[in-house]
């Protein structure tokens, strides 16, 4: 559900080196599906594939094309779906990726009704102008978004239907997907199972997903604020990830690719602050460290990335109403979980 699923697919250029990841499936399917097809010498992969939805005459053959597209295909965004704790926040990357380098794509829709997860993807007005062109964009889109999930949680099974353009023949198409297929509208439309979003990914490193969406640049990292809601969602679920000493604001500022400035001033127009965002944080660390007799104080603090124990100190007396000592009395107790 990203650029390359959609053959198109943005270059990374670290010192002058052009990397276009999305070549590879496309040459793929030239050599093993079309060796007949001859395009002109020296396109990228968004030319390629334009020229492509253009030239094959079988529109079917975009499921030949998406069948090629691998969880390898995306850059460094690859490697971030990859160590996303589930499928929410892989898509949450897919989403961010796809409306920031795939022109083509006019939106990426999320919702819930009925037990299942709906995920609809429109394409823009130029793609819906040739129905061929039409038809193969959404193909390759669905095919690729099979692969994709296939890649990320193996040979499981959770597409419960889908609904695509208008097909011929229809029957091929519905064997192929081996779920109901419904045929109308101009959007991809995939019909998950309702905990979809929940399942774990057996790959999920939170350390190196935010290293990897930090390689990712500035402007992704913006489209995945947007995609969690907001800037002082990303801080939390940032600081989340975090299993040694939590940062300063510095830091994260920096790692979200903006100066400190511009990070506490987007905080204030979602009503939240960082120091709120850290507690949060905090607060639910240290309950769980708290529980474990052999930790000092002193210890947990510095896990906690306080400069002294006076401020877990505090911090327990205004989040739990005691003074530390009753409070961690109460937490080692026998059955005492919360």
């Amino acid at each position: 559900m990203t650029r390359r699923m959609a053959g198109v697919i943005p270059s990374h250029r670290p010192e002058g080196i052009a990397w276009d990841f999305g070549l590879r499936p496309l040459q793929q399917y030239l050599a093993a599906h079309a060796p007949m097809l001859r395009p002109p010498a020296g396109l990228n992969s968004e030319q390629l594939f334009a020229w492509l939805a253009r030239n094959v005459t079988d529109p079917a053959h975009g499921l030949l094309l998406g069948q090629c597209y691998r969880i390898t295909d995306y850059g460094p965004v690859s490697l971030a779906m990859l160590c996303a704790q589930d499928i929410g926040q892989a898509t949450q990357v897919i989403s961010a990726h796809l409306l920031e380098f795939n022109s083509h794509i006019a939106s990426f829709d999320l919702s819930a009704c009925a037990g299942e997860v709906v995920v609809e993807v429109r394409f823009r007005a130029d793609v819906l102008q040739q129905e061929a062109v039409h038809r193969f964009h959404a193909n390759v889109m669905a095919a690729a978004t099979l692969r994709l999930v296939a890649d990320l949680v193996g040979p499981r099974r959770c597409l419960r239907r889908m609904v695509l353009p208008l097909q011929a023949p229809q029957a091929a198409m519905k064997a192929y997907f081996q779920v109901p297929v419904e045929f109308q509208g101009a959007s991809v439309r995939f019909h998950w199972d309702g905990d979809f979003l929940h399942w774990p990914l057996p790959t999920a490193n939170a350390a190196t997903f935010e290293a990897a969406l930090r390689a990712c640049g500035s402007q992704l990292n913006a489209r995945l604020e947007h995609a969690l809601g907001g800037t002082a969602q990303r801080v939390a679920q940032l600081l989340a990830s975090c299993a040694d000493a939590l940062p300063s604001m510095r830091a994260v500022a920096q790692h979200m690719h903006m100066c400190e400035r511009t990070l506490r001033r987007r905080l204030e127009r979602e009503g939240r602050s960082f120091g709120v965002l850290l507690e949060e944080v905090q607060w639910a660390r240290a309950q769980a460290l708290l529980a474990v007799p052999t930790h000092s104080t002193a210890s947990i603090a510095a896990q906690l990335g306080m400069a002294n124990p006076s401020t877990l100190r505090t911090l327990v007396k205004r989040r739990a109403g005691m003074d530390l000592v009753r409070y961690r009395a109460l937490r080692t107790q026998p059955g005492m979980s919360n």
